[in-house]
């Protein structure tokens, strides 16, 4: 999950995916499905990308990437979650004082 805890709008400009050291180029549904593919994922998948520019109110949430896991052997979970856990999202966003930023985490972290 994506928020905006800053005071204003935020542009959201490019995001690309780092997944083990490696990046795309910026994200769209083929660089989403062939990362998802990669680390070995066959369930159903929704996922955000940017078409051009994308705005972000203060306080708004954006889902980036939701999962719908098949039954799988727990040994295969835990080794999909491992692949998953090395996945960074990069944003580049602009704020509404025209101030650049990016944004890079892992986790379920905040735009601030």
């Amino acid at each position: 999950m994506l928020k905006n805890c800053g005071l204003g709008s935020a542009i959201l400009k490019r995001m690309e995916l780092i997944i083990s050291s490696k990046e795309t180029a910026p994200v769209n549904p083929r660089s989403w499905d062939s990362l998802l593919k990669s680390i070995g994922f066959g369930g159903k998948a929704g996922y955000y990308y940017i078409i051009g520019e994308d705005a972000l109110s203060a306080g708004q949430e954006r889902s980036l990437l939701n999962l719908e896991i098949p039954e799988l052997p727990v040994e295969k979970i835990k080794e999909f979650n491992d692949k998953l856990n090395n996945l960074q999202i990069r944003i580049y966003y602009t704020s509404m004082y025209n101030e650049d930023f990016q944004y890079i985490s892992n986790k379920h972290d905040e735009l601030t």
